[in-house]
C-alpha cells in the first residue's frame, strides 16, 4: 500500500480556467453531435430512461391570431404531472397538464410568427426546474427557437444555442 501524499505535495486549488478543448474534440464525434434527424446517443439514452419520472415542460404560444404574422407571448413551465408518451416514447398530443406554481420555472418571452414560423425576438435564458433525483436544473443560456406551426395545430422545430467552439 503507497504512503499518503504529504499535504505539502496537494496542489493548491486555483481559478485558472483550464482549456483542454474536450468540447471540441467530443464535438467533432458524430455520436455526442446533435441534428434535426436524430439525437446524440447518450442524450437519446437519458432520454429514455427519465422520460417517465420527468416532469412536462409546457410551452404556451398566445397573441392575436396565431395564423398570422405578428408578435406572440411564449411560455415555458414546468408541469406538475410526468411527461405523457405513446407506444413508441413519443410526446402523446393532446395530453393535459396543470402548470407547476413555482416561479423558478416560469419564462415569459417575447417572440414573431413570420410565415408560420414561431421565433424569440432575441436570445434568451430559459431556467426550469427538472428531474429532482438526476438533473435538478435546466438553464440554457442565449437560447434560440424556431418552431413551425403545423396545419394539425402541432408544432415542429428546435430550441437550443449557438455556441461558439473551436
Amino acid at each position: 500500500m503507497a504512503a499518503p501524499t504529504p499535504a505539502s505535495k496537494i496542489p493548491k486549488p486555483t481559478s485558472r480556467v483550464v482549456d483542454n478543448q474536450l468540447a471540441r474534440a467530443l464535438g467533432c464525434m458524430p455520436s455526442f453531435r446533435g441534428s434535426l434527424a436524430g439525437r446524440p446517443t447518450y442524450s437519446a439514452w437519458a432520454w429514455g430512461q427519465l422520460k417517465d419520472s420527468q416532469p412536462a415542460w409546457l410551452i404556451t404560444i398566445s397573441g392575436g391570431d396565431l395564423r398570422k404574422d405578428g408578435p406572440v407571448t411564449i411560455t415555458f413551465d414546468r408541469g406538475l404531472e410526468h411527461l405523457r408518451s405513446n407506444v413508441d416514447g413519443s410526446a402523446k398530443a393532446d395530453a393535459s397538464y396543470r402548470i407547476d406554481p413555482d416561479p423558478r420555472s416560469h419564462n415569459v418571452l417575447k417572440g414573431q410568427i413570420k410565415g408560420g414560423v414561431i421565433s424569440l425576438d432575441q436570445p434568451a435564458t430559459l431556467h426550469l426546474l427538472q428531474n429532482p433525483l438526476v438533473a435538478p436544473e435546466f438553464t440554457l443560456a442565449r437560447a434560440r427557437m424556431r418552431l413551425a406551426l403545423k396545419p394539425d395545430g402541432t408544432l415542429s422545430g428546435i430550441i437550443g444555442r449557438l455556441s461558439a467552439v473551436g
